[in-house]
């Protein structure tokens, strides 16, 4: 069933698929299993194609547990990350060391520090650096 998330200003369903105006009315009576893993298949789709074309045009490489580190957190918190971010400018400089500090940044939900979100990204940040897939935070 449709639900909001963190921020309550977006309807979700599935596994984080994020209602839009083109979406209209059509999961407000929810989706099947298979209808949502065919959507998390297409969000995926659409994050993996920003990412990639992101680490292209600006001639980064990454690593597999790198690039799955940023595409989950593209699927959580979106592309707006790849236009101006401290997160974008670490990635760009080659220097990794700092990649980290940025992504956790990203853990607020209408300017408050939200735990759920600090535990998503310090597992991202273990995806990162040591291709740590637990989610034990």
């Amino acid at each position: 069933m449709p639900y909001r998330g963190l921020d309550s200003q977006n309807r979700t369903v599935g596994y984080g698929h994020v209602i839009t105006s083109a979406d209209g009315t059509k999961y407000d009576n929810g989706i099947s299993q298979e209808q949502a893993l065919a959507l998390l298949k297409s969000d995926a789709q659409y994050f993996s194609d920003s990412l990639n074309k992101f680490l292209n045009d600006n001639s980064i490489v990454l690593v597999q547990n790198q690039y799955d580190a940023l595409l989950s957190f593209s699927y959580n918190c979106g592309t707006a990350w790849m236009n101006k971010s401290t997160l974008r400018n670490e990635l760009m400089s080659g220097d990794f060391c700092k990649v980290g500090d940025a992504m956790k940044m990203w853990n607020k939900v209408n300017g408050e520090t939200a735990k759920g979100l600090v535990n998503r990204r310090a597992d991202e940040v273990e995806m990162f650096y040591d291709a740590d897939y637990k989610r034990d935070h």
